[in-house]
């Protein structure tokens, strides 16, 4: 099982194979079947670097592996595995470790078994280092790469920086304990076969564009002029921005101040408007409060003669009154007087009754003794009416008043015969 590590080279991270030699005798990858090894003939031919280069490739260093993993075809297991690149590869490419950084990202969210993706494969194999003059001009590419990546950065977003830190931080991650050793000697030998061919690639890319190199920098350092003049333009266009903005605010405040003076004026006048009807109110009310208050002095003038009248006519009541009164008091009196009068009335009715029964009985027994002769009947008439006669009452009065005859011989006319 061969044993990596996690190198740092420039801005990127490079993966080293401790035994290559050992990993190499294992299985090429060319016996694998169903895999062939890309030639560099099917690589398309460089003649120098266009404007083009500076764009994301997405056919050389998207990302994606031409070539399925041999943990893929041997274990069965539904795992994609990113194929790795070369390090001018992704050099020349760095938004796609921010592309990296998001699949790495998706995958340890749904925690797939991750292996560490696109390292760059430092090969120590004798089998590629065939003369001086290829590392030669392989190290003066890798100069102009940098200095085109340093170019580059300078252009590029914050974004970048950021996701090729989290790509790194993903590249050192540990590896899965779990995994078998003879798929991750595999997986070593296909990244190993991939750098072989990436380096090849960079070779030719490097020998066959390397006149083209001093044009794009040319270019870049034209490009950074034109940058830097665009910048000063920018500038000064913020300025004159940032004046025009303080002119704006000094304008808008004068104009929301005669905004708040005619706002004023015209409250002002409403205001006297309102003063005015206000006061033509006030007078009215004043006028009518006159009138009013001479309607109330004349109503206690007359609610005070109502006090007076009213106060006669309780007099008056009163005066009535103790009249009422005295009178059912003398009312009283002569109802008992009357009273009085009538029990009066009935005792003499009743003497009277019983004097002309008396009188009746008299004169009946006169009557029958003067028939019989025994008796002088006006010697007793007489003694009766002395006796008995009333006031203011001749004895004829009282004779005729009675039925008695006459006239009356005296008594002595009328001598007892004797016997």
């Amino acid at each position: 099982m061969s044993s990596s590590r996690n190198q740092p080279l420039g801005n990127s991270t490079a993966l080293a194979v401790r035994k290559p030699a050992a990993a190499l005798e294992a299985v090429p990858i060319s016996a694998i079947p169903g895999h062939r090894r890309p030639t560099p003939s099917q690589k398309r031919p460089r003649e120098g670097v266009t404007d083009d280069d500076f764009l994301p490739k997405k056919g050389k260093g998207d990302g994606t592996s031409t070539s399925p993993s041999p943990l893929s075809t041997s274990s069965g297991a539904q795992h994609t595995i990113p194929a790795a690149a070369s390090g001018g590869l992704e050099l020349l490419h760095p938004d796609s470790l921010d592309r990296e950084g998001d699949e790495l990202r998706d995958q340890s969210a749904l925690k797939r078994p991750a292996v560490q993706p696109k390292p760059e494969v430092i090969n120590t194999s004798p089998q590629i280092a065939t003369a001086p003059q290829v590392v030669e001009q392989e190290g003066e590419g890798q100069k102009n790469q940098s200095f085109l990546l340093q170019q580059r950065r300078r252009l590029r977003l914050p974004t970048g920086q950021a996701n090729l830190e989290k790509m790194r931080e993903s590249v050192q991650g540990p590896a899965i304990p779990q995994a078998r050793p003879d798929l991750l000697a595999l997986n070593a030998l296909h990244f190993m076969e991939q750098a072989q061919q990436s380096l090849l690639t960079l070779t030719e890319e490097n020998l066959g564009g390397a006149s083209g190199n001093y044009r794009a920098v040319l270019l870049l350092k034209k490009k950074e002029l034109a940058a830097r003049a665009l910048q000063q333009k920018v500038d000064s266009l913020e300025q004159q921005v940032q004046v025009l903005q303080e002119e704006n605010a000094r304008l808008k405040a004068d104009g929301s101040m005669e905004l708040a003076a005619e706002r004023l004026r015209a409250q002002i006048s409403i205001l006297e408007s309102t003063a005015s009807a206000s006061e033509d109110k006030v007078g009215s009310l004043k006028a009518e409060l006159v009138e009013r208050e001479s309607q109330i002095a004349e109503l206690e003038s007359s609610l005070q003669d109502a006090k007076c009248e009213g106060s006669r006519l309780n007099e008056l009541m009163l005066k009535h009154m103790e009249a009422k009164r005295l009178t059912l008091e003398k009312l009283g009196k002569e109802r008992q007087t009357t009273s009085e009068l009538r029990s009066r009335m009935g005792e003499l009715e009743k003497a009277i009754d019983a004097h002309q029964e008396e009188v009746a009985t008299l004169t009946a027994r006169a009557e029958t003794l003067y028939e019989e002769g025994k008796f002088d009947m006006q010697h007793c008439i007489y003694e009766a009416i002395q006796s008995g006669l009333p006031a203011r009452r001749s004895p004829d009065d009282f004779i005729s008043h009675y039925g008695l005859p006459l006239p009356l011989s005296p008594p002595d006319s009328r001598a007892d015969p004797g016997p």
